[in-house]
């Protein structure tokens, strides 16, 4: 799903085979509902593959859709079709495993988003995107895993993670005029789910649950950039005798919820 932060109320886009739908949630019951947001063009298979991903741009008024490949745009809340965006790079064309929202610091509390997205490719690498399709490769020694990277942007800089391909992943973290951090995950394991932003003490933090060969699932925080803390990740294991985790931890205020089986 994709977070829409109008003023009035809010809205939360989500998918359904290649449709896309919005949940209006406003005070007024009168205006709180469903509403249908369109249908990506016909697949060229049967049955049609689902939509992979949604990242609503707040800055450009657009919502961006990932289906098979392709990225289609569509412009909020008025327009009634779904564009084809055509992203070359090097005079190809590079299809997409995932795409994810920049996050920008305003006083919105992370709310706004930019008016480009980030993306990573079918052959692992990493790109921010604009609306009109030029392709900015983003630490273009490595090759990353088709999980959705994280960043924030704040006075024009922008800090962003991302999960390194090898064995084992490592996260890695890029910020514009500091040294490129790296911290491998334990030895033979695996992100549940993906990457989750969140700040303390001012400073941009990543949340994501472990899960390790023979070991409990942990959930592990990391810092990269704070001069205090070390640089390292910090793991807390879930307890073997509850629910274990299943996906992507989410911050709300001062609590992490955790979905589990």
């Amino acid at each position: 799903p994709s977070l829409i932060n109008p003023n009035a109320g809010f809205f939360i886009a989500v998918t359904a085979g290649d449709s896309v739908w919005v949940w209006h949630e406003n005070s007024s019951p009168a205006l709180t509902g469903w509403l249908p947001f369109g249908q990506l063009d016909p697949d060229t298979q049967t049955p049609s593959r689902p939509i992979d991903g949604l990242v609503f741009m707040d800055s450009a008024q657009k919502m961006a859709a990932l289906r098979a490949g392709v990225i289609y745009l569509r412009n909020w809340p008025t327009d009634t079709k779904w564009d084809p965006l055509d992203t070359q790079f090097g005079g190809s064309l590079v299809e997409w495993e995932v795409i994810a929202p920049i996050n920008i610091d305003d006083g919105s509390n992370g709310l706004t988003t930019s008016n480009e997205l980030l993306g990573i490719s079918k052959t692992g690498k990493l790109f921010r995107i604009t609306t009109t399709g030029t392709l900015t490769e983003l630490l273009n020694t490595k090759t990353f895993l088709s999980i959705a990277p994280v960043a924030h942007e704040s006075t024009g800089k922008t800090t962003l993670v991302a999960v390194e391909a090898g064995t084992p992943p490592k996260l890695v973290a890029s910020q514009p005029g500091a040294t490129d951090k790296l911290v491998p995950l334990p030895e033979n394991s695996a992100l549940i789910g993906g990457l989750e932003l969140a700040f303390d003490g001012g400073q941009v933090m990543v949340l994501a649950c472990v899960q390790t060969v023979d070991q409990p699932p942990s959930f592990v925080t990391w810092t990269p950039f704070d001069p205090v803390r070390p640089a390292e990740l910090f793991a807390t294991s879930f307890p073997e005798e509850g629910a274990m985790p299943s996906g992507t931890p989410t911050r709300v205020l001062n609590f992490v919820l955790v979905p589990t089986t």
